[in-house]
């Protein structure tokens, strides 16, 4: 009961849904991405963040997505969305960030992070407030309770 009402009271907090894959998706600026492989041979994708207007990425609507790759048609990727959440942000305390990921176990993913940028400031951090990677079947997974030693890609820049 006890992690029922903290999930429910966290995605109050950070304003996280389910996001309704009938929007236009494609027409969103794309914020941020990176390219994947799942461990399912031939199976790449993209995790990446949309938003309505450029000026929201970082204060405002943004919708998280896993984009399958199909096939390419005269050097265009054609694709399709497997997954989405809607997360709303606001920079600096909310910002959405996407890195490389250890676990305790010593497997690194892409992952998406809900981060307050102000506490971040070496080579590697290992706090946030949400963490979202993928699975095999590239459905968002959310790991926010998993110990993750993080890349802060900005450091140094």
């Amino acid at each position: 009961m006890k992690k029922i009402l903290l999930t429910f009271f966290t995605m109050l907090l950070f304003q996280i849904t389910a996001f309704s894959q009938e929007t236009d998706l494609e027409s969103f600026h794309n914020c941020w991405g990176t390219v994947f492989e799942t461990e399912q041979e031939g199976i790449r994708g993209a995790l990446s963040y949309l938003s309505p207007t450029q000026s929201e990425c970082r204060n405002g609507l943004a919708v998280l997505a896993i984009e399958k790759f199909l096939k390419r048609v005269q050097n265009q990727a054609v694709h399709e969305f497997t997954d989405t959440l809607s997360v709303q942000t606001k920079c600096p305390e909310n910002c959405l960030y996407i890195t490389r990921c250890t676990d305790k176990d010593d497997h690194t993913k892409q992952y998406i992070l809900l981060i307050n940028t102000q506490v971040i400031s070496g080579e590697t951090f290992t706090e946030f407030k949400k963490a979202w990677t993928y699975s095999d079947s590239l459905k968002f997974i959310d790991t926010s309770n998993k110990e993750l030693t993080c890349v802060n890609d900005d450091y140094g820049a």
